[in-house]
């Protein structure tokens, strides 16, 4: 299992003029309403590799001057915001007020279900000392998982978001949409 991991390095800015453009996308998730499309930018500033991911498409050029910023890594500069300086444009915000709402829910369902397995599995935990069975166990780490990988989730999330929001800001934007 891969486990994200939220860059922990400062954010810095690079400015110059795009080269090497490539665009690309990726597709995740599954069917046709649950798939998310990320948009895709490499290319050069000078000598370094820029990688720029966003849910919508960017609005650089070759040849445009661009301001981003992020945090280098593994020899690629991983810019969470850029800013076009040719032709004024900003990267968009995530939207996260949805996810974030989702988690919430989420987080609420996910209690109920590991209090819920908890118990079952608190009760399975006398019933096998009564001869019932060891395999009924497998309730109780169920039950505190659950809530615990939700939690993780939104924290992820929320500092994912706040790095973006920070790095708009660095490039004198406001850090929503």
């Amino acid at each position: 299992m891969i486990i994200p991991q939220i860059s922990n390095d400062p954010l810095v800015t690079l400015e110059g003029v795009v080269s090497s453009l490539r665009l690309t996308t990726q597709v995740s998730g599954g069917g046709e309403t649950n798939a998310t499309t990320t948009h895709i930018a490499l290319f050069a500033l000078g000598e370094t590799r820029v990688e720029l991911r966003l849910l919508t498409p960017p609005v650089i050029f070759e040849g445009d001057r661009v301001r981003v910023a992020g945090s280098a890594g593994n020899g690629v500069f991983s810019a969470l915001a850029c800013r076009n300086l040719t032709t004024g444009w900003l990267s968009p915000a995530e939207n996260s007020g949805c996810v974030a709402a989702f988690m919430v829910v989420f987080v609420a369902i996910s209690l109920v279900v590991g209090i819920a397995f908890a118990v079952i599995g608190g009760g399975m935990l006398s019933m096998a000392t009564n001869g019932v069975g060891l395999r009924s166990f497998i309730f109780l780490p169920i039950g505190l998982i659950i809530p615990g990988v939700a939690v993780w989730g939104m924290i992820w999330m929320k500092r994912k978001a706040d790095r973006v929001k920070s790095a708009r800001e660095m490039l004198g934007g406001n850090g929503r949409l």
